[in-house]
């Protein structure tokens, strides 16, 4: 086949050969561009998806710290109440938990999976409910301290209650932070 494909091309006129020449080189030209565009793309998808989970590990990074923070505050809070044994009468004091880093990754959270997304709105719905239900469970809310956060004042009446509400809200933020956990090791 090759055989009879050079003895027409040898056959043409010297003009005919020059054109199928041009053609054959120029149509290979355009296959190499193809081919390099194509590579081209695949190692700009190869560049962005590594950046994208860096930035889907450094997301979850700073969720875990954070909710790892509130978990560890509440839980500490209720153990510390528990073993005061304070009189009847006596009075404690409970902080807002503090929340800074979830406001300005909102944007970003769609990088998690929606079990994650949940899971993780889920905790800071409740960090943010704590002290409305500290509240309802009678408390007095106040705002002594001097970073702006609000406290809120429960008599020792009800530290059991105090810390059954801190172990359910704290299991819950536990749940979060094991999902983000996935992201991390």
């Amino acid at each position: 086949m090759l055989d009879v494909f050079w003895s027409w091309l040898g056959a043409q006129p010297p003009a005919n050969a020059s054109f199928i020449g041009t053609l054959t080189g120029s149509s290979l030209g355009l296959v190499a561009i193809l081919l390099g565009a194509l590579f081209n793309a695949h190692l700009n998808r190869c560049r962005d998806d590594r950046l994208r989970e860096a930035d889907r590990i450094a997301l979850a990074s700073t969720l875990y710290a954070e909710l790892r923070g509130v978990h560890q505050s509440l839980v500490k809070n209720a153990e510390y109440i528990i073993a005061e044994d304070l009189s009847r009468d006596a009075v404690f004091s409970i902080p807002q938990p503090v929340i800074s880093a979830m406001p300005d990754l909102l944007p970003r959270l769609g990088l998690l999976s929606t079990d994650t997304i949940r899971k993780v709105l889920d905790a800071y719905i409740v960090a943010q409910q704590y002290l409305d239900d500290l509240i309802v469970m009678g408390g007095l809310l106040r705002q002594a301290r001097p970073d702006g956060r609000q406290v809120v004042e429960l008599s020792a009446q009800k530290t059991q209650l105090f810390d059954a509400l801190n172990k359910s809200k704290a299991a819950i933020i536990q749940d979060a932070t094991n999902a983000l956990a996935r992201y991390l090791f």
